[in-house]
């Protein structure tokens, strides 16, 4: 599916592929909020894992921007098969690179566009993982359509786990800075 904002967030990502590469900064900038995330997907997804029984827990990260996220997963979980989706080509390749570099034989990564039935194959997941992706889409019908899709791709007994930013969370942060006589924060140009 294409939409008239796909040219503003591939080149946002290219930008991002340029300055970051593999740092585990690409897509979050703070070290902090990034080994929070980690560690809060790493116990979602050993938990989830833990639960799979006679054959290798499927784990997918949607939009997994550089591979950074799976590098750690698939370290942790040896037993498990990951799959990264990411439709920044730019991003894609890094992630490609990270698998290639690290000899991540347990990651595959892909090409999918979640707002496209099927984006991740035709077998469900036992995990699903999607950090600050649906903000992305720019516009709220897609985010639905897209969650949607997510929701569909996850097996029976299946975990999602979901990291955004949403509005009610800047709105607290901005109330908070203004104690401080700070300036607000906008909301990002590439994100809703």
């Amino acid at each position: 599916m294409s939409s008239d904002y796909d040219s503003l967030i591939a080149q946002h990502y290219r930008e991002v592929a340029e300055a970051d590469g593999l740092s585990p900064s690409s897509t979050m900038a703070y070290e902090i909020i990034r080994r929070t995330e980690t560690d809060a997907i790493i116990a979602f997804a050993e938990d989830a894992a833990a639960a799979v029984s006679g054959r290798a827990p499927r784990i997918v990260d949607v939009g997994c921007g550089n591979g950074y996220t799976l590098g750690v997963l698939s370290k942790r979980l040896p037993q498990a098969q990951f799959t990264g989706i990411e439709l920044s080509d730019d991003l894609r390749a890094l992630a490609e690179q990270r698998v290639a570099e690290d000899g991540l034989d347990n990651v595959t990564i892909a090409k999918g566009d979640i707002r496209e039935p099927g984006f991740a194959g035709d077998e469900p997941f036992d995990v699903i993982i999607c950090q600050r992706l649906l903000i992305n889409l720019m516009d709220l019908a897609h985010q639905r359509l897209a969650l949607g899709h997510v929701v569909g791709a996850l097996g029976e007994g299946g975990g999602l786990i979901c990291i955004e930013g949403m509005q009610s969370g800047l709105d607290l942060l901005n109330e908070a800075r203004a104690e401080f006589e700070l300036p607000p924060i906008p909301p990002a140009y590439h994100n809703v």
